[in-house]
């Protein structure tokens, strides 16, 4: 079968893991997943969310969240790891001016464990972070399942954009996890996720099919919280020592995080004007202001010739503007500098597809799939350009992957689209994978 016009999923910018973590690292994510997922909780509503529990005083529990979370006038219901429900207290509910933050309550009597409040000041570029929560249903998948993704702090800037975002990191998130907890290595949280890489930038306006994923997730830094909390929760925090390891659930006794340095090849040493430029043209990409977020990385670049991340963003805005070779360009560039990053060839991989160039396409999207064996997006455009290539029996291979990762991730509109891919190149249908455009 061939399919002369398909298109692929653009995606250039979603990352889970791009480097093998070594055995100590492995270890560490192993105790912080245990100890994350019974302190993360979802909040069930007119749309689902996640949250983290930060307090216990007698039988009440305090949780912190994104306010956007619970900004709609709903009934909300707190669900625990373990399955119990509870009642939010609406009349408790807590949010902060400026920033999109809000602590809620509920009573049980269940013993839960409490997450330990880190530092962010003390984070670096390049260290590893968690992020836990519950990505939202749909048709497909009725029930939230708790995700732990893996990634690193791309930057942290000194000024916050709007809401009190500061906080850039890789983790490949879904909706729903929105006011889950960031973690470190040592099992703290250091801040609160709220801006996922599910923000899409229509490419076309004739095919509003056609999109590109900015990546990026953004977070708001728990020192930002801890500067706008009530006594009782910023003292107990402060009263921590920096270096303190968290106790974890007694599950997790035996694996018990252990602070382990950031690999010194992704830590920067980029200036904080440069850092806060960075957040601005991803801030602004993320909200669809094309101009502003390519004025912001050209200054970026400018000043840190060497920025890996702002090249690959930059190609980006120029692949949604269709400017392939342009794009190509900065993309190659990226890799110059970091050979191991996900969303540069991604990027290759897209602007090669969008010139007609199939196995340059499918290489790049061979590089990302050795990176990172997990990502499905990766299997589902490889699987695309393969059957354009006439290569169905590998194509299936990599869309089944590309469905069966989706479904782990509880992701119903790529699972939809990789199932129904699936189909069309068993020739299940007749339907042209050119309506299967999405990112």
């Amino acid at each position: 079968m061939q399919v002369s016009k398909v298109c692929l999923a653009l995606a250039g910018w979603v990352v889970a893991v791009v480097l093998p973590l070594p055995v100590r690292a492995a270890e560490n994510s192993v105790a912080v997943g245990q100890l994350a997922k019974e302190v993360t909780v979802l909040i069930e509503g007119m749309g689902n969310g996640s949250g983290v529990i930060i307090q216990r005083q007698g039988q009440t529990y305090t949780l912190l969240t994104a306010k956007h979370v619970i900004s709609s006038p709903d009934v909300y219901e707190i669900v625990t790891a373990r399955g119990h429900r509870y009642d939010l207290d609406l009349q408790a509910i807590q949010s902060f001016s400026q920033v999109d933050l809000a602590i809620v309550t509920f009573q049980s009597t269940a013993e839960y464990p409490v997450a330990p409040l880190g530092n962010s000041d003390q984070a670096v570029e390049g260290m590893p972070v968690y992020v836990a929560g519950f990505p939202g249903q749909a048709s497909t998948i009725r029930r939230s399942v708790y995700n732990f993704t893996q990634g690193h702090l791309t930057a942290q800037a000194s000024e916050p954009q709007a809401d009190g975002y500061a906080l850039i990191y890789t983790n490949h998130t879904l909706p729903g996890m929105s006011g889950g907890p960031v973690f470190n290595e040592a099992g703290q949280v250091i801040g609160i996720h709220g801006q996922a890489d599910g923000r899409y930038q229509q490419q076309d306006p004739g095919n509003p099919q056609v999109f590109i994923k900015s990546g990026f997730n953004l977070g708001i830094p728990i020192n930002t919280f801890l500067a706008l909390a009530p006594d009782s929760i910023a003292s107990a925090a402060h009263s921590l020592s920096p270096s303190a390891e968290p106790t974890p659930p007694e599950s997790a006794v035996s694996q018990r995080p252990e602070a382990a340095p950031a690999s010194p090849r992704l830590v920067s040493t980029r200036p904080p004007a440069v850092t806060n430029l960075f957040l601005q043209a991803v801030d602004h990409y993320q909200r669809g202001d094309l101009q502003a977020a390519m004025q912001a990385v050209q200054s970026a670049i400018r000043q840190t010739p060497d920025f890996a991340q702002a090249y690959a963003i930059r190609g980006n805005i120029r692949l949604i503007r269709q400017d392939y070779p342009g794009a190509l360009t900065d993309f190659s560039q990226a890799l110059s500098l970091d050979q191991t990053l996900v969303s540069a060839y991604m990027g290759q991989g897209l602007a090669q597809s969008r010139l007609g160039n199939r196995e340059a396409a499918i290489a790049a999207y061979t590089e990302v799939i050795q990176l990172n064996p997990n990502y499905g997006l990766a299997h589902y455009n490889r699987g695309v350009a393969l059957l354009n290539s006439g290569n169905a029996e590998a194509a299936l291979t990599d869309l089944q992957a590309a469905t069966d990762i989706a479904l782990q991730e509880n992701n119903p509109a790529d699972y939809e689209r990789a199932q129904e891919a699936t189909q069309i190149a068993a020739r299940q249908c007749r339907q042209s994978i050119r309506t299967l455009c999405d990112r």
